[in-house]
């Protein structure tokens, strides 16, 4: 991982004429990739969702540059913010969109504030770029509207790319191992693929995708005949209200696996490849928890990713795609690696820890990345969780210790009566997987001596 900050800095601005960029964190853009005319499966996004991936893009600070803009729609606590400069991180300038409507996402609440828009504009001539967690038609509005450039390649192209209906078909025609299965473009396709599949297969499960899905939604486990016609008769009678049975979606065979693995690579304008980094995900009922460092996997499976890489990295480019790449990838229980489950055309949660990875920590170091779920019954300010992590906390001078890379989803919401949900992001540092387990240990139970946090632990 080793300099690919830089190397996607410059990959973004090659040929352009820019020099800083305008972040805008945009998770779950997938959201706005959808087309609204084709069926989809039920989503399980709420209130929470929204604010969760609204809040998420302060995770934008720790890959800007001090010449750099983070667009936001709440300001991040100051103490917070004193913390990252403290460590060392480059200060952008924040602009602060707020909004009155917490279900907008990010994106639609700068469409949304003409004050903003106005704001944005008057840098339209001051050499940025607009950078984008990943690129729909919303985000090309909004640099239509500010008339400030996008970095990216076109939301067409993207959305188009981060279809799990185009992992499999470009899977397929590159020869890359896959669960049995198949892409599936209507209800009567659906059927008749099902009894196929399942008459052919081993397994006695398999899972239904939507073609644009994330972090879970738009994911069900068929484990039984009866399970199958529930779901078609559902999909069935959302298809009578549309007047169509189009669909975009993935059916496969269950694997029992390993484990999740995540890997990143760089492709540039002119089509060079740049590894990124190969992690353990942690990822539970199909949402993705959070990564592990270094690796254990071995030589054989580690060149069939590096071969993946450059036979999707090729046909990427034909596409007319350029940027950041994650892959989904799995290791299943009898040993079979699987080195595409899916593409991510766009940032990735790593994306996010790459100037940790390459600027601050030792090739020796162990990481543990991810997100802590907890509940409380009143807000923590970051001061006050700082007081209680003390002498957990990670310093680059002692190159270990726990990294707190995400701070503004431990208060989504102010509370006034009942119990919210909160999560906290942290990076634990230390020279062995064990030393990691034990700083995990010891910021859980850190956690739950806090006033007001009813549940530390959610692993």
């Amino acid at each position: 991982m080793n300099n690919f900050l830089s190397a996607a800095r410059a990959a973004f601005l090659e040929r352009k004429s820019a020099r800083h960029f305008i972040w805008l964190a945009n998770f779950e853009v997938e959201g706005d990739w959808k087309d609204p005319d084709i069926l989809s499966l039920p989503g399980l996004a709420n209130r929470n969702t929204y604010l969760v991936n609204n809040s998420l893009a302060e995770q934008a600070l720790l890959l800007a540059e001090a010449d750099d803009l983070v667009l936001l729609n709440k300001a991040p606590d100051p103490d917070y913010l004193y913390y990252l400069q403290q460590l060392g991180l480059p200060q952008p300038s924040i602009y602060i969109a707020g909004t009155a409507e917490p279900l907008l996402r990010l994106t639609s609440t700068y469409l949304h504030n003409e004050q903003a828009v106005a704001d944005l504009k008057r840098l339209a001539a001051q050499q940025y770029l607009l950078l984008p967690h990943g690129t729909s038609q919303m985000e090309e509005k909004l640099s239509q509207r500010t008339g400030i450039p996008l970095a990216t390649v076109k939301a067409h192209v993207a959305s188009r790319i981060n279809s799990k209906v185009y992992s499999r078909q470009v899977c397929e025609q590159l020869g890359i191992r896959q669960p049995f299965g198949a892409a599936i473009h209507s209800l009567t396709a659906l059927q008749q693929q099902f009894r196929m599949i399942k008459a052919a297969s081993a397994g006695s499960a398999f899972v239904l995708k939507d073609g644009l899905g994330v972090s879970g939604k738009g994911m069900l486990l068929i484990d039984s005949e009866q399970r199958f016609e529930q779901v078609l008769r559902m999909l069935q009678s959302i298809a009578a209200k549309k007047g169509h049975d189009r669909v975009q979606m993935v059916l496969e065979e269950w694997i029992n696996k390993q484990k999740d693995i995540h890997y990143s690579f760089l492709l540039t304008k002119s089509g060079q490849i740049k590894l990124g980094c190969i992690l353990e995900a942690f990822v539970s009922n199909g949402v993705h928890m959070g990564h592990l460092h270094p690796h254990k996997l071995t030589e054989p499976v580690v060149k069939q990713i590096e071969e993946t890489i450059l036979l999707l990295g090729r046909e990427l480019a034909r596409e007319g795609y350029f940027g950041i790449v994650g892959v989904d990838a799995m290791l299943a229980e009898d040993g079979t690696f699987y080195p595409c489950l899916e593409i991510n055309a766009r940032f990735n949660m790593s994306t996010y820890h790459s100037r940790i990875f390459s600027e601050w920590l030792s090739q020796e170091s162990f990481v543990i990345a991810r997100a802590y779920h907890f509940r409380k019954t009143h807000s923590i300010p970051f001061a006050r969780l700082r007081t209680a992590m003390a002498d957990l906390l990670f310093t680059r001078e002692k190159g270990k210790g726990v990294f707190i890379n995400g701070f503004s989803t431990v208060n989504l919401e102010e509370t006034q009566k009942g119990i919210s949900s909160s999560r906290l992001y942290a990076m634990l540092v230390g020279s062995s997987r064990e030393e990691c387990r034990e700083l995990q240990a010891s910021l859980l139970a850190r956690l739950e001596q806090m006033e007001g946090v009813l549940i530390g632990r959610d692993i």
